[in-house]
C-alpha cells in the first residue's frame, strides 16, 4: 500500500468510522453504564465481525450477495430483527439495583464477554457494513498496483479497522462522559431509553432501506 493510498484513504475511512450506527450507539450504551474500558474490550467482537466481512468480500462474497436476492433480504430482515431485540433488552434492562440479587444478575449479563458477544451480533448481522466493504474500500484499490485486489482490500481492510477501533473508543468516550457523574436510577433509565429508541430507529430506517442496505 502506497503513502498516497494512506492519504486518500484513512480521513475518508475516519469519517466513515464516526458516522452514528448501530454499533457506535451500542459502544456509547455499554460505556455509559459499564464505563469506558469494557466498552472498548466489547468493541473488538465488532472488530472481529467487520474483518470476517472484509475477508469475505475479499474473497467474492459482494459477488455472491449481488447476484443472490433472496440471501440479501435474509441478511437484512435478521439484522432488522436483531436490532429491534436489542434495543428492546436496552429499554428494559432494570434500574433498581437495589436488591443484590438484581444486582448480581446485571452484573452477569454485562460482561465483557457479554458486550463483545453483542457487538459481533450488531456487526454481522448490518448489512450496511457489507455494503461499506463492497462499495468503499475498492474505490481506493490500485488497478495497476503489483499486489493483487484481494491483497490490496486486505490491507485497506486492516487499515479501517484501525479507524473504527479509534471511532468506537471516541464514542465510547462520550458514553463513560455520560455515566460519569454516578448512574442514579433517573439518569440510567434515561440512559437505557435514549439508547434503545436510537438502536430502534437504526432497525427501522435499515427495514426501509432497499436492496442495497
Amino acid at each position: 500500500m502506497s503513502a498516497w493510498q494512506l492519504i486518500a484513504f484513512v480521513p475518508a475511512a475516519l469519517l466513515m468510522a464516526l458516522t452514528p450506527g448501530p454499533s457506535n450507539l451500542l459502544a456509547f450504551a455499554n460505556a455509559a453504564t459499564r464505563g469506558w474500558g469494557a466498552a472498548v474490550v466489547g468493541v473488538f467482537g465488532r472488530l472481529a465481525a467487520y474483518g470476517l466481512l472484509i475477508a469475505g468480500v475479499a474473497f467474492g462474497l459482494g459477488a455472491l450477495l449481488a447476484a443472490s436476492a433472496g440471501l440479501a433480504a435474509a441478511i437484512k430482515w435478521a439484522g432488522v430483527a436483531y436490532l429491534l431485540w436489542l434495543a428492546w433488552k436496552i429499554w428494559s434492562a432494570p434500574v433498581e439495583g437495589a436488591l443484590a440479587e438484581a444486582q448480581a444478575r446485571a452484573k452477569r449479563l454485562s460482561g465483557r464477554g457479554v458486550l463483545a458477544r453483542r457487538e459481533f451480533l450488531t456487526g454481522i448481522a448490518n448489512p450496511k457494513a457489507l455494503v461499506l466493504f463492497t462499495a468503499f474500500l475498492p474505490q481506493f484499490v490500485q488497478p495497476d498496483a503489483p499486489a493483487g485486489f484481494a491483497s490490496q482490500l486486505l490491507a485497506l481492510g486492516a487499515v479501517y479497522l484501525l479507524c473504527e477501533l479509534a471511532a468506537a473508543a471516541t464514542w465510547a468516550g462520550a458514553g463513560a462522559a455520560l455515566g460519569a457523574g454516578g448512574m442514579s436510577r433517573a439518569r440510567r433509565r434515561a440512559v437505557n431509553r435514549l439508547s434503545g429508541g436510537l438502536l430502534a430507529a437504526a432497525a427501522a430506517l435499515l427495514a426501509r432501506a432497499g436492496r442495497a442496505a
